[in-house]
This record gives C-alpha cells, structure tokens and sequence, in this order.
C-alpha cells in the first residue's frame, strides 16, 4: 500500500520496510529481515542528508544483520559509517 500511495522509491516505503525487519528481529528471524532493510537502505541513502538519523537507523539494521551473519567485518564497516 505504501508503495502504490507514494512510490516504490519513497522514504515512506523505506520506513515499511524497516518496520517489517524489525519485527522479524524481534520474533527472533533478523535474517528473515534482511532483503527489507537492504531495501530499505537503498531507499533512503540518496535522503540521508534530509533525514540521518532515519539512514543512521536503517544502517545498524543493516549492520547488526550483517553481524548474525556472520559477517563481521562488513558489519564494522556499517557500524563506521553511522558514527
């Protein structure tokens, strides 16, 4: 719904998606999330001067899937870019 009321590409969409890996992390599936918030990260990088903290928040996401993936140094990376 998101998608079809502002667009595919849109920040608004970026925050569904978002939310969908969050509650996948919470019930315990943060991999479950990953394709969201890889989206969602695509999304929102050409809109992280207008709004960093959300970026930033779509980034630790990104990094802490990263992580349980195993992937620790791709997560570091992440981490580095939020600070």
């Amino acid at each position: 719904l998101a998608e079809q009321a502002h667009g595919q590409d849109s920040p608004v969409v970026a925050e569904t998606l978002i939310n969908l890996a969050a509650v996948a992390s919470y019930q315990g599936r943060a991999l479950d999330g990953k394709a969201w918030i890889e989206r969602a990260v695509t999304i929102l990088e050409p809109h992280a001067a207008d709004d960093p903290e959300k970026f930033g928040n779509a980034l630790m996401s990104l990094a802490n899937v990263r992580s349980h993936e195993g992937r620790d140094d791709e997560a570091l990376a992440l981490f580095g870019r939020v600070v």
